[in-house]
Parts: structure tokens; sequence; C-alpha cells
């Protein structure tokens, strides 16, 4: 990276509920980032040039102003245009729902315009984040973003309603250190398998298996980025999978290449940096 700060901290007050962190990205990439996807669902408000962003089988998308990222099945390109400025939130399970007032399986595979979810309340903060300044410091245009959605959470009154809190029980049982499999979060959360994926679908904007894939899989990226030497067929089995052949087949599907490549490309790009296991370059 040329000239690139990325800063990032978690929410503080009754927003951490819904946020997993605020954070913002300013200068110059040399690359092309491909993002394996993570189970969450983002917003990113720019205040710099544009962003060309692609989803699996769909046409680029410009971010020139505001967008969210829906949850994704396979990995996402993003190229800069120019120079990066970016200030931008990732959700929690269900902050998306909580948060934007919309079934996110409407967004899943999906990038969108964020004006045609919050209307004028779009461009307004983007306004405001852009009324700082371009001397603005990360950490004043994280407070202004954490007001921002601090007063569209206070504007929600069903982010406390029962079907949230039931599926945010069940998505940190299923993401647990030692997650539970999907029978036994029906039981803890008191759902049939069928209303448990219909939730999800409409709250999270993934089926609960398709969470404990991406999950599982969030978690080899980040055992390959550390680059401690154990070979694939031992990470393959620490992280659930099979065998290497099953890791392999899944990571093909998701990224379209494999772990070794995987590999390659980040160590290329990132040397031995295991933060965010879930970029590399295209």
């Amino acid at each position: 990276m040329v000239d690139f700060v990325f800063t990032a901290r978690p929410p503080r007050g009754p927003l951490a509920s819904y946020v997993e962190s605020l954070w913002c990205a300013r200068g110059v990439s040399e690359h092309v980032d491909v993002i394996f996807p993570t189970a969450q669902i983002s917003l990113l408000i720019n205040l710099g040039d544009p962003q060309l962003i692609t989803a699996h089988g769909r046409a680029p998308f410009v971010g020139a102003e505001a967008w969210i990222v829906g949850q994704q099945r396979r990995v996402i390109t993003n190229a800069p245009v120019g120079r990066t400025d970016v200030v931008g939130a990732t959700f929690k399970s269900v902050g998306a729902a909580a948060l934007l007032g919309v079934a996110c399986d409407a967004l899943t595979g999906q990038i969108v315009d964020l004006g045609a979810l919050w209307g004028a309340f779009a461009e307004r903060a983007r306004r405001q984040l852009g009324d700082l300044g371009e001397s603005s410091t990360p950490a004043a245009r994280l407070a202004m973003l954490e007001r921002l959605l601090s007063t569209r959470l206070a504007d929600r009154a069903e982010c406390a309603g029962p079907r949230i809190r039931r599926v945010r029980q069940a998505f940190d049982a299923l993401t647990a250190a030692e997650p539970l499999p999907v029978g036994r979060v029906c039981e803890l959360v008191g759902l049939s398998n069928r209303a448990l994926i219909a939730d999800f679908q409409r709250l999270v904007g993934l089926r609960p298996k398709e969470v404990s894939r991406q999950v599982r899989l969030h978690q080899l990226l980040g055992a390959l980025a550390s680059a401690a030497p154990t070979s694939l067929s031992e990470l393959a089995l620490a992280h659930g999978y099979c065998d290497q052949a099953h890791l392999n087949r899944e990571f093909r599907g998701v990224a379209g290449i494999s772990p070794t490549e995987y590999l390659r490309r980040r160590r290329s790009a990132y040397g031995d940096d295991p933060s965010s296991p879930n970029f590399v370059t295209g």
C-alpha cells in the first residue's frame, strides 16, 4: 500500500448491539481488492473518488456517494478510481435489518444505493461528514458517523422486537468459538428449522447453514493469513472440513481460486500481515 490509512473502532452505547465496527479508509491503494464474504452487511459513505464494486454475476456498481453491500455468497471486487476517502460501518447479525428497515434477503448478492433505502437521510449524512473537511481526523469522522447511526437507531422502535432478539441469539450461538449445530440452535430459541430459516433470511440475509459456512471460512482465512506453517490438510480438519478436498471445493466455490493461490496473492501484496484476512488482491 502507498499512502493508505485504515482506522476502525467499535461503537459505544446502544449502537454497539447492532454495529460491529466503525471505520474509515483514506489514501491511494495499489491494488484491486477481492473481498471474501463474512456473513456481515456493510454501509459505506464516499467522500473521495468513486469506487468500482462488482458482485458476482452482476454489472459493476459505481460507488460515488453512499451504498450498502448486502450479504454475498461469493467474493466481490473493489477497484478504487483515484483516491479513496470512505467512512463505513460493518453491521452485526441483525444490525442492518434494524437500522436499514428493510428485509435483508432483498439485499443479498447486491450492492444498493443508500439513498434508495434512507432517502434524504442518506444525503444529509454524507453532507455532514463532508462538512468536517478534508483535514478532519479519523476520530472526528467516526464520532460523526456514530452520532448519525445512533439517531437512526433511536428513530426505529422495532429494533428491540422479539424476532430481532431471537435471531441475534441464534446468530451468536452459530458463530461462537464453539458453535452449536443448527438443530440445537432451534431448540435454544424455540423455533422450528423452517421458522429459523425464514427469520434468518429476512433479518440476516442468509440461511443459518450459510452463516455457519461463512464463519468457518473466515476463521480458515485468518489461519492462512497468519503465515503459521500448517498443512492444508491439518487446517481443513481443524476448521470442520471433512478433508482437504472438501476445503478446496468450498474455497473455490466462493473465491474462484484455490487456497494456495490465495496465499500467494496475500503474501505478494501484504507480506505476513495477518489483519483483514478476507481481503486479497485481484
